[in-house]
């Protein structure tokens, strides 16, 4: 209603005209009663008057408080997937270059490694002064912490010194047997062997050599009675040898041995007993034992004899084992 107004007036000019329509007719009131008959007259009533000049623009209200914070928003949806990068460049290599000499920080030359990075450079440690050779010297006499002399060692380390051992006593006197016959009643012992032989027929005698290493006596006979052990591939014919044999050779070619009392229980006329233990044999038969000719004369070398085995037929004939002899 008062819109018009305030905007040509202003709220001043609004309040002035409000006051003069209220006096105006405050008068037309006070004239109407005076007259007596209650009705204004022509010149009493009121005329409007020309409007006032605008007011002057009023100061801005006081800012109202904030508003209370809205609610969360929905979340939004996914973006696309961006789009692949592009390959990187390939990487260098690395490369090893060998290089002599005083150069890159390197006294004895040493390796570059090259790459896309900056070069690396790997030096060769320093050449050592070369060792001396170690000299032996012997020396005598109590010296060095020495009490019978030794061997003194040079080289770049301080000298060592290796002492000889002290002297021992001397042992007591051996048997005279040592340096030349064998005495009675001893016992010796050694291996036999027949590599290849190849017998025309069956009882071809076939030598093997006897190595006592020392003569042996010969008491009343030169001769050995020799006894072939049963076993490791010999053949043996049925009969009284091999009774023979079994009782004066017990033992076996990793074991042999000899029943010393069996000479003398059946007194033939002999030096002593040879037993002959074969450890493989093939086509090979003992000799006849009661047959003296076929005995070993080993005094006569002084140091050995020969054993006869026979062919069991005829072919190859090898065999190899061990031995044992009692002197009577």
């Amino acid at each position: 209603m008062f819109s018009p107004l305030s905007n040509r007036f202003g709220i001043p000019g609004v309040i002035s005209v409000i006051a003069l329509v209220f006096a105006m007719l405050g008068g037309a009131y006070a004239a109407s009663n005076n007259s007596g008959g209650g009705k204004a007259s022509a010149s009493a009533k009121a005329k409007k008057g020309p409007p006032g000049p605008k007011g002057a623009t009023g100061p801005a209200g006081p800012a109202g408080p904030a508003g209370a914070a809205g609610a969360k928003g929905d979340a939004g949806a996914k973006g696309d997937t961006g789009a692949a990068g592009s390959s990187g460049t390939n990487g260098a290599s690395a490369e090893a270059v060998s290089f002599a000499g005083a150069e890159h920080g390197c006294a004895e030359g040493g390796i570059e490694v090259k790459s896309a990075k900056p070069a690396v450079f790997i030096c060769n440690g320093k050449k050592g002064t070369n060792g001396a050779s170690a000299e032996a010297f012997s020396f005598a006499g109590a010296e060095h912490g020495c009490e019978a002399g030794g061997i003194e060692v040079k080289s770049a380390k301080p000298a060592v010194f290796v002492c000889n051992g002290k002297a021992g006593k001397d042992g007591k006197e051996g048997s005279p047997w040592v340096a030349g016959t064998a005495p009675d009643k001893v016992i010796l012992k050694g291996a036999w062997a027949i590599p290849y032989y190849s017998a025309a027929a069956g009882g071809e005698l076939i030598p093997t050599a006897i190595s006592t290493g020392i003569p042996v006596p010969v008491g009343g006979a030169p001769s050995y009675l020799p006894a072939v052990a049963p076993g490791g591939g010999i053949t043996y014919p049925p009969g009284e040898e091999k009774e023979l044999a079994e009782i004066f050779c017990p033992g076996s070619a990793d074991n042999p041995t000899v029943n010393k009392a069996a000479l003398a229980e059946f007194e033939f006329p002999a030096s002593g007993i040879l037993c002959l233990y074969a450890g493989a044999a093939s086509n090979l038969t003992p000799p006849p034992a009661l047959d003296s000719s076929n005995w070993p004369h080993l005094s006569f070398s002084g140091g050995g004899g020969i054993a006869n085995f026979k062919s069991s037929a005829a072919g190859v004939a090898k065999g190899s084992g061990t031995w044992v002899l009692y002197t009577k």
